[in-house]
Formats: structure tokens, C-alpha cells, sequence
């Protein structure tokens, strides 16, 4: 949610009324505006995909999310890829890395944000909240930096327009 107020509503079935809620907010974390700005030594080796046409399905394959660390670290920022499987089920498997999403917990904590290339090149990026996204997803398999570093996490949903990679 952009911004500082956040408003949760819960409401209880019909003809209703529980002694508490059914669920439980254990903890918040303040992500800054995307607009603030920080020094990137690699700035200058970021180049913008929409530049380049020869890439965009590609490129409507890669996710940024966001996730609270299981070590109470806080919440960070990565990147991964929607994969098919061989037989192209087009479940939504995403494959990043494991320093990243290790665990269940981490990966029921994903904000998935998809399409988020910008709508010309060199243009500004858009909006998270313009974006599609997604909350949580399943671990399903991983292994460290010694062993890889992957982690195959399966989403609870996608949304349309998103490709998927190949692999084998």
C-alpha cells in the first residue's frame, strides 16, 4: 500500500459475529517511497529492457517482490522468473534465489509485482500500485549458494499477459 495509513477491515460471514478475529498481525514493516533516492554504484550497467523489442516476452517473465526475512531482519526486495514446466501446464512456478526465499514463511510473506517495464524506453517506471500483483506462495524446493542458489517458490496466482520461461 503506498502511503502511511493503512486501514484493515475484516468482514465476518453473514449472521456472524466472532469473539475475535481469525486472524492475527504480528508485525508491520515501513517500506520507503520508491522515489527516494539512493546511490547505485550499478546504475550505470541497468539498461531498460523496453529499449530493446527483441526481449519483451522475456522480459514480461521477470518479477520484482518483496518479503519479511524468518531472521527478523526486515523486508526485502528481490528478483526471480515465471518457468514452465515441460509439459507447459503454465503453473505458476517462479524460479529465484535462495539467499533470497529459503523458507514457507518467507515465501507466504511474497508481494509478487509483475509487468512493471517501463511503457517506452527510458521512461519512468511505473507505479507498484499501477502494476498487477500477487501476495504469498509456496516453497516448494531450494539450495544455497554452495549447491546453486535457487528456490522454486509456486504462486497462488498470475496474472494475464505474464510469459513463461522455458527450460530443461
Amino acid at each position: 500500500v503506498e502511503g502511511d495509513t493503512v486501514t484493515l477491515a475484516y468482514l465476518a460471514p453473514p449472521g456472524r459475529t466472532p469473539a475475535k478475529f481469525p486472524f492475527t498481525v504480528d508485525s508491520l514493516a515501513h517500506v520507503w517511497p520508491e522515489s527516494t533516492p539512493y546511490s547505485d554504484p550499478a546504475s550505470p550497467c541497468n539498461l531498460d529492457v523496453t529499449c530493446y523489442p527483441a526481449y519483451s516476452s522475456a522480459a514480461a517473465a521477470v518479477v520484482e517482490y518483496e518479503f519479511v526475512a524468518d531472521d527478523g531482519t526486515g523486508t526485502y526486495s528481490c528478483s526471480g522468473a515465471m518457468i514452465n514446466t515441460r509439459r507447459g501446464s503454465l503453473k505458476p512456478y517462479l524460479l529465484t534465489a535462495n539467499h533470497c526465499i529459503s523458507s514457507d514463511s518467507e515465501a507466504n510473506s511474497m508481494q509478487v509485482y509483475f509487468l512493471y517495464q517501463t511503457p517506452q524506453c527510458n521512461a519512468a517506471p511505473p507505479s507498484r500500485s499501477s502494476v498487477p500483483s500477487v501476495l504469498s506462495g509456496t516453497y516448494v524446493a531450494g539450495a544455497g549458494i554452495p549447491n546453486g542458489d535457487f528456490s522454486l517458490v509456486l504462486l497462488h496466482d498470475v496474472p494475464g499477459g505474464v510469459t513463461f520461461l522455458g527450460w530443461n
